[in-house]
């Protein structure tokens, strides 16, 4: 006979109480939650101090590289001694792309030339560079798992 059995047996009616208060108990475990997790992104090879770097983070391919309506977060940061760092934080583990921009001019937009070739600093992680267009969120994607991700992403002009 179980011990709990032989315990409770002495008490009438004291089963069900112990049951009825260690129910919520049990029943109320919660989903193990995922750990946050952060990207850190360090931006160099910035041609000046001009401006203001542009960083974008997407979860999903719709809408990468450009479209600031689609991403995940959107951060501005000054640019020192040719760098920036764009840090996003409270993130759930997962795979993310950063996009980043030098927008010299602070109009907040890309420049670009007659032809649709930007004239101004761009870049985004895994250093991905598109062929005639934009580079692919599966090409620039990174696993973010918990704690802190550090990428390099070098600016291209």
């Amino acid at each position: 006979m179980p011990l709990h059995y032989r315990f409770f047996r002495n008490f009438p009616g004291s089963a069900s109480v112990f049951i009825l208060v260690m129910s919520p108990i049990f029943s109320a475990r919660a989903e193990p939650q995922k750990s946050a997790a952060a990207i850190d992104a360090e931006i160099y090879g910035l041609k000046n101090d001009d401006g203001k770097v542009g960083c974008l983070l997407f979860a999903q391919a719709e809408g990468f590289p450009s479209k600031s309506k689609k991403a995940k977060a959107q951060l501005w940061v000054k640019v020192q001694q040719n760098k920036a760092r764009c840090t996003f934080e409270g993130l759930v583990p997962g795979w993310y792309a950063v996009a980043v921009l030098h927008d010299a001019n602070n109009n907040a937009k890309m420049d670009t030339n007659f032809v649709g070739i930007p004239s101004e600093g761009y870049g985004a992680s895994n250093d991905v560079k598109g062929f005639m267009g934009p580079p692919k969120f599966a090409d620039a994607k990174i696993e973010v798992s918990e704690g802190t991700k550090k990428v390099r992403i070098k600016m291209n002009y």
